[in-house]
């Protein structure tokens, strides 16, 4: 059977087609332009409409019930606001780079320099830029200015971190493989 081809058909219908070994067109599916539902040969296969909900009160309110669930379940939207700020922060190579190295413990502006290999005024840029999304606190220790991870973007770098690990220890093979 040669590959399904479209042919436009008369008031607003697509039409699927496929060619079988004798030439002979078999039709697939149609789909109507204008109240798009997906009909073959078996009769409506699916709805591809706006009008996905249910109509049964019933099937509706238990719809409704798992919905507000799933809505529970999820941050208020100032944690999402906040954890957005962080994501976004964290979104450039530098910024991430900074953060994992926070993550292991606080270092001073030239330790980080020293540790990422960019100039002074690249990483005091970027902590400016962290500090300001809520990803870094700074304080002054012995003299010396001391960044640290906050609390929020600890808890999500660890989060990704232990993300990554997983992904990395389903893809390496078990020994003898």
């Amino acid at each position: 059977m040669d590959s399904p081809h479209i042919i436009m058909w008369s008031k607003g219908m697509l039409k699927f087609k496929a060619r079988n070994s004798n030439s002979t067109d078999i039709e697939l599916v149609r789909v109507s332009l204008t109240n798009p539902v997906l009909v073959g040969n078996e009769g409506e296969l699916a709805v591809a409409s706006h009008h996905c909900c249910p109509k049964d009160l019933g099937t509706k309110a238990k719809l409704d019930g798992r919905l507000k669930e799933e809505l529970q379940a999820i941050p208020g939207e100032e944690d999402l606001r906040r954890s957005s700020r962080i994501l976004n922060a964290l979104g450039h190579a530098v910024r991430l780079k900074i953060a994992l190295l926070l993550l292991q413990r606080g270092h001073c502006v030239c330790e980080i320099v020293q540790l990422t290999g960019k100039r002074r005024n690249v990483v005091s840029y970027h902590l400016k830029m962290m500090k300001r999304s809520e990803v870094v606190n700074s304080g002054i220790e012995a003299g010396w200015k001391y960044y640290t991870l906050t609390d929020k973007a600890s808890e999500m770098l660890r989060g990704l971190v232990d993300l990554r690990n997983v992904h990395h220890s389903q893809e390496t093979p078990a020994p003898g493989r």
